[in-house]
């Protein structure tokens, strides 16, 4: 193939006039008739090196960074008791995470330093360029590719290993081709990120406004001038003084039905509340594991419940408009005869920033607040009950 000049250093990148040839793989059907298709294990190694005296840890995220664990964040990771099997990496290697591969952990090491064996580190065998077939192999994950080839798949990851990654065909240009693709992706991505930094902190402010004005609604009501009076509870600040503040557990319970035999799959979702497990997976993006025994432990939801999931300590109580079935991880609350509520209120109040961030046990896993609804638990949480009339979007009025 001639060599692009120059002038058309980028345009034929994305050329349509390309002479074509099938590629015998399913996901990229054509491909230009000058590459090669060959598996990856020919053109790449799986490196394990013993660690080195002064290796840090190193760690690839989803959105493709591969570097050392200090740059991003000294918390919120799980700390290994032992380092058994670590290994080094230096930089430049090319690295798939092999849970997390699919979701986009694929990338350039920055860093030299030492990870967990369930990094897959690779070294090209000639003078391929590690960079391409970054970007290659992230295709590949937004085309589940991974998903599909691996085995042991559960919610959020699936097990990758080099044995499986290396049989995958790869499509490989010449080697200034692959460089000249990197240099055009990498200009194109950057100014796409600057693009996206920019918007990110715009959509950060509206966030910030959003979160206030739910504070401020369902904490001050919607009537301004209205007498005040402290409530006691730090988090809630001052309310309208005819509110009351209970204690969360005399308004509502835990529902302790299993599940019905003509119950569906509900998942949790914090931008959705509990939802079908298949609408689920279509939101999310993810594949969720479907339960095929002791389904028998699991509990039955009713709509209008609110659900405490292994996710609540970062994004609140899930809401729930479906009836059907859930984990047996998961506890679901449901409003005590004689408290005449609107649902839509505690949906936002349970969903307001602050109420998520005065809860123990942030940051993990919390079952602290599934426990001040069994019968070992210490005194429960506060919540409000709006006693003027409270009208909430399809909710009527709370009395």
């Amino acid at each position: 193939m001639r060599r692009p000049t120059p002038a058309s250093r980028h345009s034929w990148v994305v050329s349509s006039v390309r002479e074509m040839k099938d590629s015998g793989i399913d996901w990229l059907p054509k491909v230009p008739k000058s590459w090669r298709v060959i598996p990856f294990k020919h053109l790449f190694r799986e490196m394990d090196r013993p660690v080195r005296d002064n290796d840090e840890i190193i760690t690839c995220f989803r959105d493709g960074e591969v570097t050392l664990r200090r740059n991003r964040r000294e918390d919120g990771f799980t700390m290994a008791d032992k380092e058994v099997g670590y290994q080094h990496i230096a930089a430049g290697d090319l690295v798939v995470h092999g849970m997390d591969g699919f979701a986009g952990s694929i990338g350039i090491s920055d860093s030299d330093g030492k990870a967990t064996p369930v990094l897959i580190v690779l070294n090209p065998l000639h003078d391929e360029c590690s960079r391409y077939f970054m970007y290659l192999l992230r295709v590949y994950a937004q085309l589940e590719v991974f998903l599909a080839t691996s085995s042991g798949i559960r919610v959020r990851s699936c097990a990758l290993n080099w044995k499986k990654l290396g049989s995958l065909p790869a499509v490989v240009p010449a080697v200034y081709e692959q460089r000249r693709i990197v240099d055009y992706l990498d200009s194109r991505c950057a100014a796409i990120d600057e693009v996206r930094h920019t918007l990110s902190d715009e959509i950060e402010a509206l966030r910030r406004l959003r979160r206030a004005t739910i504070h401020r609604a369902v904490t001050k009501g919607l009537d301004d001038g209205v007498p005040m009076r402290d409530s006691g509870v730090e988090w809630i600040g001052e309310t309208p003084e005819t509110w009351k503040v209970v204690n969360s557990k005399g308004v509502f319970e835990a529902r302790k039905e299993r599940a019905r035999k003509d119950d569906i799959m509900l998942s949790a979702s914090q931008r959705h509340g509990m939802i079908p497990q298949e609408q689920y997976d279509d939101v999310e993006g993810y594949k969720t594991v479907k339960v095929v025994k002791d389904a028998d432990i699991l509990r039955h939801v009713e709509p209008g419940d609110f659900v405490i999931s292994m996710r609540s300590f970062q994004g609140g109580l899930e809401y729930s408009e479906y009836r059907g079935k859930m984990s047996s991880a998961y506890l679901a609350l449901h409003v005590r005869q004689g408290w005449p509520i609107a649902d839509g209120y505690y949906k936002y109040l349970f969903k307001s920033y602050r109420y998520i961030i005065q809860r123990p046990g942030r940051g993990r896993y919390d079952r602290s607040v599934s426990r001040v609804f069994r019968k070992e638990a210490e005194p429960g949480e506060k919540a409000l009950y709006p006693q003027s009339p409270c009208r909430c979007k399809g909710q009527g009025e709370a009395a």
